[in-house]
């Protein structure tokens, strides 16, 4: 169960860790300036879809060809429509008013920490006091 909460724990970290920056520069109002063009949608068997689109500059330059919209989409989103977004770097882009997401990666990665904790701190705790024993033993007595 310990090494199933460490690998869970390991993949949500890694995964908080890798947004958290643009997520915190978004929130911040920081980034460039642009759009986001709706090229495809993908479903999978259980009927959750996602929107892939491309990142535009005002100029017409794509900036980034395959990237996603952390934000609430129109009801009548379809491709080839343009939506003004925020990209602060990474693998997403949002909304031009910012965004919150930053809170729900810090709530992750406490939760990670936290799992990681349970599942590693007896052994731990078992090494560094097995450590202490040993150089103990090993010290000379005076």
């Amino acid at each position: 169960m310990r090494i199933v909460v460490a690998a869970l724990a390991l993949l949500l970290l890694f995964g908080s860790l890798t947004h958290i920056g643009p997520a915190v520069r978004a929130g911040l109002h920081e980034g460039t300036r642009g759009y986001w063009v709706v090229t495809s949608r993908t479903c999978n068997s259980r009927k959750a879809c996602v929107w892939n689109g491309k990142f535009v500059l005002p100029s017409g330059h794509v900036q980034v060809a395959s990237i996603q919209y952390e934000g609430t989409l129109p009801a009548a989103i379809h491709a080839g429509m343009r939506i003004p977004v925020l990209y602060p770097g990474g693998s997403l882009v949002f909304p031009t008013t910012g965004s919150d997401l930053w809170i729900s990666l810090i709530v992750a990665i406490v939760v990670a920490l936290l799992g990681l904790y349970w599942a590693s701190h007896r052994w731990v705790a078992g090494y560094l006091r097995q450590r202490r024993d040993s150089t103990r033993l090993a010290a000379p007595v005076g």
